[in-house]
């Protein structure tokens, strides 16, 4: 498999709200580092990446998608000025003022991700991946279910 290498003009062309005014490419090539260490870009990752299959078969480009939308995802938070906690849940122009919501996940986790559309999408994206395993302490032989 090959590894996933940040390209800026997909990235913006993909997120159009994160334009050069806005951020950097080195700001996205950063958040894009950052991305790696929540979606592992190795030869060795599980996640599928293979944009040109030997074989002829459909491209697979999960990896490249997920690490994209963490990308995004760190991005937008950093353009939030300073002390926003969330989305802007309502505004209003007399007298200004603005309240955020986060949305309510089951976990802390769920919640980090939640803060942006970006985050949301790749979090239900990993639901799969976030199932865990069982683990049974006690005087047994064998396992419960045999």
């Amino acid at each position: 498999m090959a590894i996933v290498v940040f390209d800026e003009d997909d990235f913006r062309a993909n997120h159009p709200g994160l334009s050069e005014d806005q951020i950097s490419v080195e700001e996205l090539e950063m958040y894009f580092e950052m991305a790696e260490q929540f979606v592992d870009n190795t030869d060795k990752s599980p996640i599928p990446y293979e944009p040109e299959p030997k074989d002829g078969s459909k491209p697979k480009v999960l990896r490249k998608v997920m690490l994209d939308l963490v990308t995004c995802h760190l991005a937008t938070m950093a353009l939030w000025p300073e002390g926003q906690t969330g989305r802007l849940a309502s505004a209003s122009e007399g007298s200004v003022s603005a309240s955020f919501e986060n949305v309510q996940a089951r976990s802390e986790n769920g919640a980090y991700w939640n803060l942006t559309k970006c985050g949301a999408t790749y979090w239900a994206m990993t639901k799969g991946m976030r199932l865990g395993g069982r683990l049974y302490l006690g005087r047994r032989k064998h396992h419960p279910w045999n």
